[in-house]
Parts: C-alpha cells; structure tokens; sequence
C-alpha cells in the first residue's frame, strides 16, 4: 500500500515544480540583473518580480550597531535581517540599472526607521536610512517596469527587515 502512494507524490511534486517552472517562479528561472536582456526571451509579464539579495559590506551578526552600517544590494535569496541601535545609519546601495531605474526606498514604519533616497542617471539608487526609535521595519524598493518591450525584463523588489532597539 505505501508502494501505491510514492509515485502519486512523485507525479504532485513533478506537476508543482513543473507549473513554478512556468510561470517563472522557480529559483533561477527570471533573467539576470535589471535591465538584462534576460534568459527567458522576454516572456515575463510586466507586474512580474524577483527578489534580490542584499550582500552586507561588514559581516552581519546577531549583535546591533549603534553606527553606520553599509548594505549593497545583489542578486539572489532574501536578505538577512539587521538590527540596528537607536541613532544609527544604515545606507543601502542598489546597483546600476540603466534600463530598469530603482525607485525610492520606503520604510514599512517611519516611526521607527525613516529612509532618504538619492538617485544616480544610471538608474542607481542609495537610501540612507535612520534608526529613529525601537520597533521593526521593512524598508522597501523595486525597479521600474521595463519601458521598452511589455514583455520584457521582470521588475526587481528588494525587501529588508529591520529591527531597531534602544541606544
């Protein structure tokens, strides 16, 4: 009897893998970076998004700082959450985009963490954000949607959990 069930399970998990597969949300499916011409050949549908990683600059650790700390966004899996002190500076860089600009970097909670955002004409972002009070935050960004083929390269969206405790 339990001979009978594995292939069913085989044939479910064969028919989800294939269905994320394609509509691209399997791991590796979407192109590469914003403004990429991508691996898909343009099949993505425009509100279509892949997340990106933030790569820190210093080690993350459980610890929070009470100084500045530098985040540089790259592709990938979710980031790791930081936990900063209150009055500390995070500043978050999202690479050249030229295709696909960043847009601004918002704070799920402004009470706790407010975020500045300064855009370059490569499509660059950098958000310089400030631990205002304890509590936690997500600070947010996406790329804008591809202006040339509606079909073409997804948007990236970039989220990072922030915890803020007392100085």
């Amino acid at each position: 009897m339990a001979g009978s069930k594995q292939p069913r399970l085989v044939a479910r998990t064969a028919g989800v893998l294939a269905l994320l597969l394609a509509s691209g949300c399997a791991p590796g499916s979407g192109a590469g970076g914003p403004g990429s011409s991508g691996g898909s050949g343009g099949s993505a549908a425009p509100a279509t998004v892949r997340p990106a990683l933030a790569s820190p600059t210093e080690p993350v650790t459980g610890q929070c700082t009470g100084a500045l700390r530098r985040l540089t966004i790259e592709w990938g899996g979710p980031p790791r959450p930081v936990c900063l002190r209150v009055g500390a500076t995070l500043v978050i860089v999202a690479p050249s985009s030229p295709l696909q600009p960043w847009q601004q970097f918002t704070s799920s909670n402004p009470r706790v963490l407010t975020c500045d955002t300064r855009k370059s004409a490569d499509g660059a972002a950098t958000a310089t954000c400030h631990a205002r009070q304890p509590g936690r935050a997500t600070v947010r960004t996406m790329t804008a949607a591809f202006s040339g083929d509606p079909h073409g390269p997804a948007q990236q969206v970039w989220s990072l959990p922030v915890t803020v405790q007392p100085g």
